[in-house]
């Protein structure tokens, strides 16, 4: 799950959520692993920001958000993920 830290509480994307699984969404622990799997210090807003991008690769001129809400394969946007991930390593 990502959380993103507040003044006073922790925010949530909604977008991670499945609200009729009451769940997160599996995409989201893929995505996040990719990040922490290249990246050795990130912060979560780096993620966030990321799903909310339109120049992401791969996913139909969709954001990874909408990618991840809209139930679409999971593999895909964690690539798309590790690619981000790799070229911020950098």
């Amino acid at each position: 799950m990502l959380a993103i830290a507040g003044k006073t509480t922790d925010l949530f994307p909604v977008w991670q959520f499945d609200r009729d699984a009451r769940a997160v969404r599996p995409a989201v622990k893929l995505v996040t692993s990719a990040f922490y799997r290249h990246l050795r210090e990130i912060d979560t807003l780096l993620i966030a920001t990321w799903a909310m991008s339109r120049k992401v690769e791969d996913l139909d001129g969709q954001t990874p958000a909408q990618w991840i809400a809209s139930g679409n394969d999971n593999e895909t946007v964690a690539g798309a993920a590790s690619r981000t991930a790799v070229r911020l390593a950098w």
